[in-house]
């Protein structure tokens, strides 16, 4: 019996080992104060057709999957985390120096809006002009957008085709 008890107790700690917190239900449930890691799909879920105000320590880690290097994303990253995709806006230039195709990326979403344009999902500051979303401020950028991982060119197209 005594030896059952170490095979159990060792099954134990490897399970507790091997789980992700950051992913067991609704962080809104979670203690208050502590960063959750949500998901971009999670994001969208809670924005209702209007700029929602996030005010829980969420964090969103993705990868950078676009950027303004061929000046398509002005001031913009595209952040994919598996689960959907959102444009972060940046109000800063030659973001691909900082954050280039392939990296991952730690979105700090306490302050920040949630909005929508053309049906992409976006995060940045509050917006005064009529925008749901604005660009994230310069000297904010570093607090909010961490580089967590390098991994330049890891990025692969998909192929699609139009019917």
């Amino acid at each position: 019996m005594w030896n059952r008890g170490w095979v159990l107790l060792a099954a134990l700690w490897c399970c507790w080992g091997c789980s992700y917190p950051e992913r067991a239900g609704d962080p809104a449930e979670g203690e208050e104060g502590t960063d959750a890691v949500v998901s971009i799909a999670f994001l969208h879920g809670r924005y209702g057709g209007y700029p929602l105000l996030v005010r829980d320590n969420w964090l969103v880690r993705g990868e950078v999957i676009s950027t303004d290097r061929s000046g398509n994303y002005y001031k913009t990253l595209a952040v994919d985390d598996g689960t959907g995709v959102a444009e972060v806006k940046l109000d800063a230039q030659d973001l691909f120096l900082t954050y280039p195709m392939g990296c991952r990326v730690e979105i700090v979403c306490n302050g920040l809006t949630v909005g929508e344009r053309g049906g992409v999902m976006q995060l940045g500051a509050a917006s005064a002009d009529g925008y749901e979303t604005d660009y994230i401020g310069e000297e904010e950028i570093g607090r909010r957008v961490r580089v967590v991982a390098s991994g330049e060119g890891t990025v692969m197209p998909a192929v699609r085709t139009i019917d």
